[in-house]
C-alpha cells in the first residue's frame, strides 16, 4: 500500500545476463478500484559485476488518488524463446519510491466519448467543443503498460471527433489517456479481435 503518487523509481542492482536475457524492472501504481494508473519500466540488456543506481520516472496519464503499488523484478529472454537462459541471475538493494506528483491539480477534459467500445482498430473520439491544435493519446493495459503512443494535430475545424487508428493488439481491457495541454481524461477501452 502506497498514500502518495511518487514520482521516481529508485534501487541499486547488479546483474549477469546471459544470452538475449535481460533484467526487467516494472513499477505499476494503482487506485482503489485497482485500475492502473501509473507505471514505469525498464529493460536492462548489459550486466554489471558492482551495484549500479537504477533510476525510472513514474508516469500519470490517469487522473486518480493512489492506493497500491507493485513492483516486480523479473529476467527474461528478450527473443521469448526460454524464460531466461542458465547462468541469469540479479540482485537488488535499496529499492525506495520518492518525490511527489502533484496529479491532483490538473483538470479534466469535459464530457469525452470514445466510441465503439468495444473496439477493434479503430475509434472515433468526440469532445464538447473543439479539439485544436495537438493531442496526445496514449493507450495502456491493465498492468498499466503503454502499448499504443501517439501525437494527432487536429486544426480545430467544427468537426467535434477525432479518427484513431490503433495497433493490432490482443483482446482484453486498456485504458485510454487523452491529453491536450494540462487538460486530460481517461477512459476505459475494450479491444476485441474480429474473427
Amino acid at each position: 500500500p502506497v498514500q502518495h503518487a511518487y514520482t521516481t523509481f529508485q534501487c541499486w542492482y547488479k546483474a549477469t545476463l546471459a544470452g538475449s536475457d535481460a533484467f526487467i524492472v516494472t513499477v505499476v501504481m494503482y487506485d482503489d478500484s485497482l485500475h492502473a494508473i501509473g507505471s514505469a519500466d525498464i529493460a536492462i540488456r548489459t550486466s554489471t559485476s558492482t551495484f549500479t543506481m537504477l533510476t525510472i520516472p513514474i508516469d500519470y496519464p490517469v487522473h486518480s488518488d493512489v492506493s497500491t503499488c507493485i513492483i516486480q523484478f523479473i529476467a527474461a529472454d528478450t527473443n521469448g524463446a526460454v524464460v531466461a537462459h542458465n547462468g541469469t541471475s540479479f540482485v537488488v538493494d535499496d529499492v525506495e519510491l520518492t518525490g511527489l506528483s502533484s496529479i491532483a491539480d490538473l483538470p479534466l477534459l469535459n464530457t469525452v466519448q470514445v466510441f465503439p467500445n468495444p473496439a477493434h482498430d479503430q475509434i472515433f473520439i468526440s469532445a464538447e467543443g473543439y479539439f485544436a491544435g495537438t493531442v496526445s493519446l496514449i493507450l495502456t493495459n491493465m498492468q498499466g503498460r503503454e502499448v499504443y503512443r501517439n501525437e494527432v494535430f487536429h486544426s480545430g475545424q467544427p468537426e467535434r471527433k477525432m479518427e484513431v487508428n490503433l495497433p493490432d493488439l490482443p483482446s482484453g481491457i486498456y485504458f485510454l489517456n487523452i491529453r491536450k495541454g494540462e487538460a486530460f481524461a481517461t477512459q476505459k477501452l475494450m479491444i476485441v479481435d474480429c474473427l
